[in-house]
């Protein structure tokens, strides 16, 4: 009888490999651009926003006037924050999809949300005070 197995380098790059897809699933959305005074809510006070600013869930995001930010997200899809606007994102990944929300205070949103993989549901809410 043959048996195969794996060498143990194998065992640990298959493990290295299926990891980093989940780390990968779970990414932070981020900024793709930025114009003007952008602020993300951190430690309880407000800093400015860069490109490499990561955005987790629960992050909260202020725009001044005359600026505006685009949002990114690792799956697929984007978010337009429009100048005097304070929004909050939610995304939690479902298996292969996402569950995405938007709680917006103030100001104006655009967004494009991305249809997802074959039997995975996107789901996508956008909530506000009134």
């Amino acid at each position: 009888m043959n048996k195969r197995y794996l060498p143990p380098r194998a065992v640990i790059c298959t493990t290295l490999l299926a990891i980093s897809c989940v780390f990968s699933l779970q990414a932070e959305a981020r900024f793709a651009s930025l114009k003007g005074t952008v602020q993300i809510y951190e430690k309880q006070k407000w800093v400015n926003a860069t490109p490499q600013t990561k955005l987790p869930s629960g992050a909260m995001i202020q725009t001044a006037y005359r600026s505006q930010a685009v949002v990114i997200y690792p799956q697929g899809g984007q978010l337009a924050i429009g100048p005097n606007t304070r929004v909050t994102i939610f995304d939690n990944p479902v298996g292969a999809g996402t569950d995405r929300e938007l709680m917006i205070d103030h100001g104006q949103l655009s967004a494009f949300v991305k249809k997802g993989p074959e039997g995975a549901r996107n789901a996508f809410r956008i909530r506000s005070p009134t």
